[in-house]
């Protein structure tokens, strides 16, 4: 993304662009570069000593730009008031579980039940009638 940012520069500059650029395709390429863009309008339009209506006239921008949601957008700048600058907080993923396979397995292959075992804890005359009308 290659916002020409310097030419917005006061707010009435950031209302006419999110007014007339209702059909722009302008995205950013990463997630490292919208992070980047976030930071810097909050720097340059020095978001804590805004208003309610001019911050959210510039949390509407971003999301626009950032295609990002309110929840993401809040808590980005609540990040980047805290310490300064937005980065990815994600870190690696997990460690998938491991498969079960042949080798993995205590006795190396599938266990196998027998007919009856199904039948241990029913009654023993059922057990006998069972095994009569096999």
């Amino acid at each position: 993304m290659t916002l020409n940012t310097p030419r917005v520069r006061t707010l009435q500059d950031l209302r006419d662009f999110t007014a007339g650029s209702e059909s722009f395709d302008l995205k950013p390429v990463s997630r490292c570069e919208a992070y980047h863009f976030i930071e810097t309008l909050y720097q340059q339009f020095d978001y804590p000593h805004l208003g309610k209506a001019d911050k959210g006239l510039l949390k509407a921008c971003l999301a626009k730009v950032t295609e990002f949601s309110r929840a993401q957008l809040n808590r980005l700048l609540k990040q980047c008031r805290e310490t300064g600058t937005v980065r990815d907080r994600r870190g690696r993923p997990g460690q998938p579980f491991p498969r079960a396979t042949a080798a993995t397995r205590p006795s190396g292959r599938m266990r196998t039940f027998d007919n009856h075992s199904h039948f241990r804890h029913a009654h023993p005359s059922a057990f006998r009638l069972i095994s009569l009308l096999e």
